[in-house]
This record gives C-alpha cells, structure tokens and sequence, in this order.
C-alpha cells in the first residue's frame, strides 16, 4: 500500500510529515501493536468464511451478533448499500437494544 501511495498523483503533495508517517517500520510496528491489542482482547481472526457468512447474514436481513460480527457486518453493509447504511444502522441498534430488555 505504501508503494502505491508514493505512486499516486497525491505523491506531489509528500512532504516531511508524509515520509515522516509513511516509515516501513514505523507503519510495521503500528500493525503490531494493533495485532497484539486484538490477540490481548482475544478477538477471533477475521477468515474470508467468515466474512462470506456475515455477508450472507445482511442480505437476509438478519442482525448481527455483538462484538467483532457487528463490526464487520457494519463495515460490509456500508460497502454493499452506502444509501440504505443509515436506515440499516438504526434498525440494528433498536435490536440490540430490544435483545437487553428480553
């Protein structure tokens, strides 16, 4: 990704900050520590399957379970239907809401 950055018609606009946040390493070390964060939270890896299988889960219009599944359904619901996120995002809130009181 970074390759491409310094490919892209923005890389006329690179200056000391830019190279500066770009740094292999440092870009390196933040991926690390977010994956060690996860691993720490004991947050499951995210499979293609599993993503195909929340994705099969919006489109029949179910609501996602908390945690990581809501996260990535959020995530994949915005890129199927950027229009309809809204509307989708209340209604999964007044579900889950609704599955505390039951």
């Amino acid at each position: 990704m970074v390759k491409r950055w310094c490919q892209s018609e923005h890389r006329i606009h690179i200056n000391n900050r830019y190279i500066a946040l770009t740094e292999p390493r440092l870009i390196e070390a933040c991926v690390d520590c977010a994956l060690e964060n996860c691993r720490g939270q004991h947050l499951s890896r995210c499979s293609e399957s599993e993503i195909k299988r929340i994705r099969q889960l919006l489109i029949r219009g179910e609501t996602p379970d908390w945690g990581t599944e809501l996260i990535i359904a959020a995530g994949l619901k915005h890129k199927m239907d950027e229009g309809g996120y809204q509307s989708w995002q209340t209604a999964v809130i007044h579900d889950l809401q609704d599955s505390l009181t039951q």
